[in-house]
């Protein structure tokens, strides 16, 4: 009876004080945030992509990772054309260059990534 008691008062004893000290909470337990989050944004007038300027280093962020420096600094200077509301950013290919170039579609409005490819 008194093992019981004393296992019992150990094992009471290490939950109050808990040696691992304070738990982070998993990946599940963290709050998701959904477009129906109530949580406040800033959303600009002219959208997240204003202007070519903004449009031409978006494709760059995103190109330079997939297909290298050497390529896409082949292609510079990258320009970009609005379209209906969508970025239409291009790659340059050198004269008397056989091959395709990068091309890469932002939503002006949210700043999506909506076509990414290179041309062979």
């Amino acid at each position: 009876m008194n093992e019981m008691r004393a296992f019992l008062l150990l094992v009471i004893t290490l939950a109050v004080l808990n040696p691992a000290g304070p738990q982070t909470p998993t990946h599940t337990e963290m709050p998701v945030v959904t477009q129906a989050s109530p949580l406040p944004n800033y959303k600009p007038k002219d959208g997240y992509v204003p202007n070519e300027i903004t449009a031409v280093r978006i494709a760059e962020a995103v190109l330079l990772p997939i297909y290298t420096d050497k390529v896409i600094k082949a292609e510079m200077p990258l320009s970009a054309t609005l379209i209906g509301g969508v970025w239409h950013v291009t790659g340059n290919l050198p004269l008397l260059t056989d091959g395709g170039v990068a091309e890469v579609y932002i939503s002006k409005e949210t700043g999506e990534i909506l076509h990414l490819a290179h041309g062979r």
